[in-house]
């Protein structure tokens, strides 16, 4: 992604109005609240880079920003900023993956010399909150889940016969992949608006949930991985009646729909996901199988209408419409699971 001469012009257009809210489909909208960044690397970072040269050039009374000045090397540090989760996630530096009981836990040793004392008990207390989440590694209940969870972030472990304990490099990964989750809902109680950028993506792969290649500068293979971005939008997507609220998709910086939805969504892509919400029906059909339970029958509506009547746009209102978030009070979700029982 490259900011271009026309996301400057708009951009310029709300710095020369003196209102971050001038165009509220506008990313700088944002600026009057708080929010984090989610996206691919180059995004991330260009989406970071604006919005700190922005909110610079409104308080210096500025009415434009220098071209010569915008490019993700303004936001080359990501950590240094509480707009993108590498502030509060660096478990690839610091955590360590150790044997707990059966399964294993992700354990943060604390950085003996912080460059910033705060960022640090930022990042320790999140460490916590996450481990001690049911998204933690420790939460995590079987060595199947955490072998397929190892096997997104290296698809060739599927060759591999090497044991969990040997693959603790990968678990890690998985828990920076379970921690971005558990990092939107952790933001989101503090009031804090999730932007996530669609920049760079390649939509197709998030639905199907198909791995990418990563190469080396050579351009060789190095490795099969399912990109972070598929897991986090993917999650989205499931709890959308709940996330609806509190998360913004944008491209070129400005708001657009759900990547489930036209026009974000291409060609045969709505299908895919109608086909992806039956399956998650289908899986919470069967697992809270409860005749008295509201919620589990209008999930049981939803498969029987999906099977009917193969409409895709009707298959995912119908998702959302009975409310899968409400069978999903394992993360930070403000619901319980017992409480909707008889809803």
């Amino acid at each position: 992604m490259n900011v271009t001469s026309e996301h400057l012009k708009s951009i310029n257009a709300i710095l020369k109005s003196k209102k971050r809210d001038s165009d509220p489909a506008h990313f700088l909208a944002l600026l009057t609240g708080q929010f984090i960044i989610y996206g691919m690397d180059d995004p991330q970072r260009n989406y970071l880079a604006i919005a700190l040269l922005a909110e610079e050039a409104f308080k210096a009374n500025q009415t434009s920003i220098d071209e010569k000045k915008v490019g993700p090397k303004v936001a080359s540090d990501k950590a240094v900023s509480k707009q993108v989760s590498n502030y509060f996630i660096d478990f690839n530096k610091q955590g360590d993956v150790v044997a707990h009981g059966a399964g294993f836990a992700l354990i943060r040793g604390a950085d003996p010399t912080p460059q910033d004392a705060t960022r640090e008990a930022e990042r320790a207390a999140f460490s916590t909150r996450f481990e001690t989440s049911s998204l933690g590694l420790t939460a995590v209940p079987n060595a199947d889940q955490l072998f397929s969870g190892a096997k997104k972030d290296n698809l060739d472990l599927y060759k591999s016969k090497k044991e969990l304990k040997d693959l603790t490099g990968s678990l890690k990964n998985f828990a920076v992949r379970r921690a971005c989750k558990f990092l939107i809902y952790d933001s989101i109680k503090d009031g804090v608006k999730i932007a996530y950028a669609l920049d760079d993506l390649t939509l197709l792969t998030v639905v199907t949930g198909a791995a990418i290649n990563l190469r080396d500068p050579g351009g060789k293979s190095v490795k099969q991985k399912v990109p972070v971005c598929t897991s986090e939008i993917r999650e989205i997507f499931r709890n959308w009646d709940y996330l609806k609220d509190h998360v913004v998709f944008f491209k070129d910086f400005k708001s657009v729909p759900p990547p489930w939805c036209t026009p974000t969504a291409q060609g045969n892509e709505i299908a895919l996901w109608a086909k992806y919400a039956a399956a998650r029906a289908r899986k919470l059909q069967a697992k809270y199988d409860k005749t008295d339970n509201k919620l589990y029958k209008t999930v049981k509506n939803t498969v029987a209408s999906a099977a009917q009547n193969n409409i895709p746009i009707l298959t995912l209102r119908d998702f959302h419409a009975s409310k899968p978030s409400a069978f999903n009070p394992r993360y930070a979700l403000p619901v319980d699971n017992e409480a909707h029982e008889n809803v």
